[in-house]
């Protein structure tokens, strides 16, 4: 192994020039330049970041049982750092239309003029919806070329290039996308891709969480009822069979009455 550097012949299963330290470069049986040690670190860098961010938003969305809003701002806050992205934007899908709920990078005047093109109807005109309506990943390098893009999103060009959308899906339905951008007709990576559909799953855990937990809270709270409720016909009951005072037992019924309705008070009338 012959040190590009220094020149020196190193033994063939020497990773590094003995001479002067430099890497040395192998080549696989394709032919294909082995990673360099700067390229090696960088990658390896760029996965620790990614684990720390997706673990920031696992963190995020367990702290936030009732919300998704802080989980979807650290969605988009991380895109924008680790897609290297230009804008991202977290949107929530209805079923007809689509509602943009965070978004980081921009302008204040670039984000008037993207928040204003929300809510709209999924379609093929915009990456956004192209994602929902195709339920997968949509990426475009320019929309300036896209043939399919139509006025209004291509109003976007002036300071969006290139964009990549991933759709959140829950049981194969689309509930939301996350979109990133660029101002450069300069395509996201493989990698880059991958992460965004980390974020999306991530983002449909946050929506599904919040939905457990408010149902869970409604089922709490019948629960509550339905045992108030048997408490105060427990106690009317034994009114009944302890006295045969009639006011004393329909005191008992209106207050139990004023008690679970939460009401400020109550009377019970006689009809002769």
């Amino acid at each position: 192994m012959q040190c590009p550097r220094c020149r020196h012949a190193n033994p063939s299963d020497a990773n590094f020039c003995m001479q002067c330290g430099t890497p040395l470069i192998r080549r696989y049986e394709s032919d294909t330049p082995r990673p360099s040690y700067q390229d090696q670190e960088r990658a390896l860098g760029e996965a620790l970041e990614q684990q720390k961010a997706t673990a920031e938003i696992l963190r995020v969305i367990s702290s936030s049982p009732t919300d998704v809003l802080p989980a979807f701002k650290a969605i988009a806050t991380a895109a924008t750092r680790l897609c290297a992205a230009q804008d991202s934007g977290v949107i929530r899908f209805d079923g007809v239309l689509m509602h943009l709920v965070a978004n980081d990078g921009f302008t204040a005047e670039e984000r008037e003029v993207i928040r204003a093109q929300f809510p709209r109807s999924a379609n093929r005109g915009m990456v956004t919806g192209r994602a929902i309506v195709t339920r997968a990943v949509e990426h475009v390098a320019d929309i300036t070329r896209d043939p399919e893009y139509d006025a209004i999103g291509l109003q976007h060009s002036r300071f969006m290039r290139a964009v990549l959308s991933v759709p959140m899906l829950h049981n194969g339905q689309p509930v939301g996308v996350i979109t990133v951008t660029r101002r450069e007709a300069q395509p996201f990576s493989g990698s880059q891709i991958a992460l965004l559909e980390t974020f999306a799953d991530q983002a449909v855990i946050a929506i599904e969480n919040v939905r457990l937990f408010k149902e869970l809270q409604a089922r709490t709270a019948e629960l509550i009822r339905s045992v108030g409720e048997l408490t105060a016909l427990g106690e009317i009951s034994q009114v009944l069979s302890s006295t045969l005072d009639l006011e004393t037992v329909l005191t008992t019924i209106v207050s139990r009455a004023v008690q679970l309705s939460g009401v400020d008070g109550g009377v019970v009338f006689e009809y002769d």
